[in-house]
């Protein structure tokens, strides 16, 4: 089933993709700016604490979903220096803005590629890359299913997707203050930065119509993961629910461990069969290679840990 990103609600999947071109043509060149307004700052705390979550080393090949202007991608160049980075983004006028900083030296002198790609559809080869980042990409998919497991299938064995997207805090409170600052303050630093309120209505509402932690841990599942666990951490300086999620893929069958942590939730996947140390445990998917997912992510102020275990079929 495909939906309607701003609503939940089933809708033929031309809708939230079609809106998704439009917004972010329109506000590509402005897009980083509003990041930093928007989150005073904190988007730069986000982005490291994925960088802590993803497994990457010099001998490594990324794929970079839903890149956009190139934050992660060039995030990954500078702390972790893989042998090559693919970034890839729904959008073209936005993998424009991230080809403009490779001009400006952000690249760190790791290979870098472009391309348009649909991460619903992804356009390479079963197991290409050993980690895949994607940071606020998932949301505004209207296929998620299929999208989680396009990620699965590019991943080779032992691979990582790690994932930052922002979910919905657990404590009562700080969830209303969060919907406030989404319904009201988005719209507003969106319109001041970028002219087009508009557009970022349309991201609110999108962040508000997110499963919560347990309905990203399902669709995981669903993508043929099983064990899921997840752990929301603690926020900086604003309400924002960010979750990290990573996925591996072991060596001998394809298993999954998700751990979700963040301002809702982040979470990890990781192939196997024992419970980690820490309480960190393994999954097993349906096919016969191991992933693992991760997710790490913006915090709410109040931590929170949940574990939950699910044997799906063979």
């Amino acid at each position: 089933m495909t939906i309607d990103t701003a609503t939940g609600l089933e809708a033929p999947a031309e809708l939230s993709s079609e809106r998704v071109r439009d917004i972010f043509s329109h506000i590509a060149r402005k897009y980083e700016r509003f990041n930093a307004l928007s989150s005073f700052g904190a988007y730069k705390l986000w982005l490291a604490g994925m960088m802590r979550q993803a497994p990457i080393d010099e001998s490594h090949d990324v794929l970079d979903i839903a890149g956009g202007t190139g934050d992660v991608t060039f995030t990954v160049a500078r702390t972790k220096h893989p042998r090559h980075i693919q970034c890839t983004d729904l959008v073209p006028e936005m993998l424009d803005v991230a080809r403009m900083h490779i001009d400006e030296g952000d690249g760190a002198g790791v290979p870098i590629d472009f391309e348009v790609v649909d991460a619903q559809d992804i356009p390479y080869a079963d197991a290409s890359y050993d980690v895949i980042t994607m940071a606020y990409g998932i949301r505004n998919m209207p296929d998620r299913p299929r999208a989680l497991s396009e990620m699965f299938r590019v991943l080779k064995p032992g691979g990582s997707l790690v994932c930052l997207e922002f979910s919905t805090p657990p404590n009562g409170a700080w969830r209303a203050l969060y919907h406030f600052y989404l319904r009201h303050l988005i719209p507003f630093w969106g319109g001041l930065v970028t002219g087009d309120k508009d557009g970022f209505v349309y991201l609110a509402k999108s962040i508000r119509a997110f499963p919560d932690q347990e309905g990203l841990a399902e669709m995981m599942r669903e993508a043929g993961f099983t064990d899921v666990t997840w752990k929301n951490s603690r926020a900086s300086t604003t309400p924002a629910a960010s979750r990290p999620c990573m996925s591996r893929r072991s060596r001998s069958k394809r298993a999954a461990h998700v751990r979700v942590r963040g301002g809702g939730c982040g979470s990890t996947f990781r192939g196997g069969e024992r419970a980690l140390p820490g309480g960190v445990l393994r999954a097993v998917p349906r096919a016969a290679r191991p992933v693992r997912a991760a997710v790490a992510g913006v915090p709410d102020l109040r931590p929170h840990l949940l574990r939950a275990a699910v044997q799906l079929p063979a």
